[in-house]
């Protein structure tokens, strides 16, 4: 299961979420920030980093829909277009038809 860290900044209430696509995007965007104190804390031991200022947790990502919430429906796949004999078609007259309205 893949997972994404989850920051919540304590002191921005402007916006206090972000979202990283990795951990190393986070540390790159904030140098305050050590990778690898981080990643010992969210990858190995699964304990949210927290601070004065941050709260980092990794975050599992859903990637297909969680099975039995919702009845599964049977999909129908209905063809666009229909298939005649090209002498049968008549789409002249239907084209004319459809000018006119």
């Amino acid at each position: 299961m893949k997972s994404q860290p989850l920051v919540h900044w304590k002191n921005k209430p402007e916006n206090p979420y972000e979202v990283f696509s990795s951990l190393k995007k986070f540390c790159l965007s904030y140098h305050d920030y050590n990778y690898n104190t981080l990643n010992n804390y969210l990858s190995k031991a699964k304990i949210p980093y927290n601070n004065q200022d941050i709260f980092i947790e990794q975050k599992n990502i859903i990637l297909k829909p969680k099975p039995g919430l919702l009845p599964m429906q049977k999909r129908n796949i209905v063809p666009a277009v229909r298939k005649v004999l090209l002498h049968k078609a008549a789409d002249e007259k239907k084209r004319f038809s459809l000018l006119a309205i």
